[in-house]
């Protein structure tokens, strides 16, 4: 093992190698990808995967996640370096069940399935079109003390987006919807496979393309990149800062917005060559080139008539003082960036890959 090490080292710098920890093994069929994107490679019989593909993306500071069956998921970032990249891999330790007080339930699809997908893909046109292919994975918990939904997937859900032509691999960590403070929080990691090809049609491919510029036009990936290149104002985005001011009922808060419109340096700046956002309380997000969808209003207020008005969103930290914003769009950490109003309808259906560029 010592001499492949050696001699894989001093062949070339275009691949990288995966071993077990322990055995120091080769470890084949592992998934590596950049997450939230569509780069991604498959590691072969001798632990190898392509690199090149990974040095050669326009990602600014890559991080590559490698999830293989029997290890831990691991993060490797990757450097500008002329060194070999090993990536080792720790082999899970098989931990006895426990015995919890809520048991999965038997029906959990039939129950919550509907519910699940309008709140993972959301309940836009966009989401008609989206599948998810293995839903057997799921497994559904109610904790009725919370009056909250929790789901885990034993494999990693395989999920058909035919409104943007992509399928999409989502290894689920975590999902909880509080039904009482009615707060929702998933996290997981995603690896999207690109479903226009050479020989696809032109009119598919075509709607594609017009649906992923429709996505992507006021969404946060959209709104990130806005920030990071000084683009805020003429990308159609005004932004104001706003407060929650408690009513006379207890519990009960009103939307106070201030009515100064904000500059990039009002909430953002550069730190140790980080730039991040940063602000108290609230943010208050308009976008003024695309109207709201009528499912959004007609879930937000049923009784009324529809009269779609800009997009808006209000966007609060939680858990930190500042997130760290990318030009590509992605924001770390992205949990602490909590969505409310316009941007928490957005979900999976519109979600695209951080390597989506935009179509001139």
């Amino acid at each position: 093992m010592l001499l492949l090490q050696s001699s894989y080292a001093q062949a070339n710098l275009d691949k990288g190698l995966l071993l077990d920890q322990l055995t120091k093994q080769p470890v084949a069929g592992a998934s590596v990808f950049i997450n939230s994107s569509a780069i991604g490679a498959v590691s072969g019989s001798d632990g190898t995967f392509n690199l090149l593909k990974f040095k050669q993306a326009q990602i600014e500071k890559p991080i590559l996640t490698i999830v293989a069956i029997g290890y831990e998921t691991e993060k490797y970032s990757l450097v500008s370096s002329n060194a070999p990249v090993v990536i080792y891999l720790k082999p899970k330790v098989k931990e006895l069940e426990t015995v919890t007080v809520n048991a999965a339930e038997k029906n959990g699809w039939e129950k919550y399935g509907k519910g699940f997908i309008e709140s993972f893909l959301s309940y836009s046109d966009f989401s008609k079109l989206c599948t998810i292919e293995n839903p057997e994975v799921l497994k559904f918990y109610y904790d009725s003390y919370n009056n909250a939904l929790n789901v885990v997937a034993r494999k990693p859900l395989i999920i058909q987006n035919k409104a943007l032509g992509y399928k999409i691999t989502y290894w689920l960590e975590s999902f909880e919807h509080n039904f009482s403070t009615r707060i929702l929080s998933y996290s997981g990691l995603t690896y999207y496979e690109d479903l226009i090809r050479p020989n696809k049609r032109k009119v598919q491919t075509s709607k594609w393309l017009t649906n992923r510029a429709t996505a992507y036009e006021g969404s946060v990936m959209h709104f990130v990149r806005s920030v990071h290149d000084g683009t805020l104002a003429s990308s159609g985005f005004i932004v104001r800062r706003l407060d929650k001011v408690e009513g006379n009922r207890k519990g009960r808060y009103s939307n106070v917005v201030d009515p100064k419109i904000l500059v990039e340096a009002d909430f953002s700046d550069t730190i140790e060559n980080q730039k991040v956002i940063q602000f108290p309380k609230y943010l208050y997000v308009l976008y003024n080139k695309e109207l709201e969808e009528l499912p959004y209003l007609i879930k937000q207020q049923p009784f009324k008539k529809p009269i779609p008005a800009p997009q808006t969103s209000i966007v609060q930290l939680v858990g930190t003082d500042a997130v760290e914003i990318f030009a590509n769009g992605h924001l770390e950490p992205a949990i602490a960036f909590f969505l409310d109003g316009y941007w928490s309808y957005e979900k999976l259906d519109k979600l695209l890959p951080l390597d989506y560029k935009v179509k001139n």
